[in-house]
């Protein structure tokens, strides 16, 4: 039945973006697990093991007071991943991709309302462009670019992405994806 439902929003989807590339929930899940899984990798080298969320968002420099819930859920899934030592592969079958999905949302709305490109700077309370937690120099995404770490989703999610992530937040909050 899910499927189903989920295919008659898929085909009311694309008919709507007039967009003659299909893509499946499957396929778009997957492409927001790569970009977990490249979120969760470029924060690895802050956590150590048994250490505390507050531990682990400290020595991000993340402060409680200026992260906004998308930021905050985004990096429990992340450190819970990590304390849970959950592998790639099960973060790419089965690992719960809704905190990006949200993160991303935010950020392209809170870019497109204010005509700003801050967004992934303002989701975890950032305003020095330059920050850069040590440990990160050798990777190419800086940890708090959502879009960075998404950068591997197809073309045609990229130019769609905010109608997508509308759709399959509204499809995970109906159904547990």
């Amino acid at each position: 039945m899910k499927k189903v439902i989920f295919g008659l929003v898929a085909i009311a989807f694309i008919s709507f973006t007039g967009n003659a590339q299909k893509m499946s929930n499957d396929q778009i899940r997957t492409e927001y697990a790569k970009g977990m899984i490249s979120f969760v990798e470029s924060v690895r080298p802050v956590y150590t093991a048994g250490m505390s969320f507050k531990d682990f968002k400290s020595k991000l420099s993340v402060d409680d007071t200026d992260l906004t819930p998308e930021g905050s859920q985004l990096l429990l899934s992340s450190y819970t991943f990590l304390a849970n030592k959950t592998s790639q592969r099960e973060i790419l079958e089965k690992g719960d991709v809704r905190p990006l999905m949200n993160a991303s949302l935010f950020v392209i709305n809170y870019n497109k309302d204010r005509g700003t490109n801050v967004g992934e700077q303002i989701l975890f309370g950032i305003e020095n462009s330059t920050y850069l937690p040590a440990g990160e120099k050798a990777r190419k995404c800086k940890w708090y670019q959502i879009g960075c770490h998404l950068s591997n989703i197809f073309n045609w999610i990229v130019e769609n992405a905010e109608t997508i992530t509308s759709v399959l937040i509204t499809y995970c909050q109906l159904f547990r994806c």
